[in-house]
C-alpha cells in the first residue's frame, strides 16, 4: 500500500541515487515497519470510537494521497522532508489508539471525571471515553512518539535519518492537525 505512493516512490528514487549500493533504508523502513504498526495499531481505534469515521490505514494513506495532490512539485523535497510528510500522514491519528488497561487509567483521572461532569447523567460511559480520546488524541500521538524514541526496539520504529533525530519535527507536524488555524500563523 505505502509502496505505491508517489511520495514514498520518491524516497525510494532519491536513496538509491545517494547509495550506490541500491540501498534504500528508510523507504525499507516505511514500507516494512512503519505501514505493519501503523496498520495494527490504527485497526484498534474502532473499539473505542465505533461512530467515528475509521482512522485505520485507509485513512492516512487517503491523507497521504491528498498531501500528493496538494504538493506542488515532489521533486523540490529532499528525503528528510519526504519521509517527515510520509510519517506525519500515516501516525497524525495515533493518538486515537488506547487499550484497556489506558482507559481504565484514564477513567481514574481528573480530566476524566471533569470531563464527565460536564455530560447529564444518561449518557454512556463509552461516549465520555470517545470524548476524552478525540480531544486528547494530538498530546497522546506527542507522547506516542516519545514512548518509540525512548524505546524504539518497542515497535522497530526509529526516528532518524543519517544518524539525524527528526522526531520533534514530526511531533510539531502532529501537534499541527490538532491546532486552531489561526494557531498556525503565530510566529512566536
Amino acid at each position: 500500500m505505502l509502496e505505491n505512493s508517489n511520495l514514498v516512490l520518491k524516497i525510494k528514487e532519491l536513496e538509491e541515487e545517494k547509495n550506490s549500493n541500491c540501498s534504500a533504508p528508510q523507504y525499507t523502513m516505511i514500507v516494512n515497519t512503519l505501514e505493519k504498526v501503523a496498520t495494527d495499531l490504527l485497526a484498534t481505534i474502532c473499539e473505542f470510537m465505533p461512530e467515528y469515521t475509521k482512522h485505520n490505514i485507509d485513512h492516512s494513506l487517503n491523507v497521504l494521497n491528498i498531501i500528493e495532490k496538494i504538493l506542488p512539485n515532489v521533486n523540490a523535497l529532499n528525503i528528510t522532508e519526504l519521509v517527515l510528510l510520509v510519517y506525519a500522514a500515516v501516525l497524525h491519528d495515533i493518538g486515537m489508539v488506547a487499550n484497556r488497561e489506558e482507559v481504565n487509567l484514564i477513567k481514574e483521572s481528573e480530566e476524566y471525571k471533569s470531563l464527565l461532569a460536564e455530560y447529564q447523567f444518561d449518557v454512556k460511559d463509552e461516549e465520555v471515553i470517545t470524548e476524552f480520546i478525540r480531544r486528547n488524541h494530538v498530546k497522546r500521538g506527542l507522547d506516542f512518539i516519545d514512548k518509540v524514541k525512548a524505546s524504539p526496539d518497542i515497535y522497530g520504529l526509529y526516528f532518524e535519518i543519517d544518524s539525524i533525530d527528526f522526531s520533534y519535527y514530526l511531533k510539531k507536524i502532529i501537534y499541527s492537525h490538532g491546532i486552531d488555524n489561526k494557531e498556525l500563523y503565530n510566529e512566536r
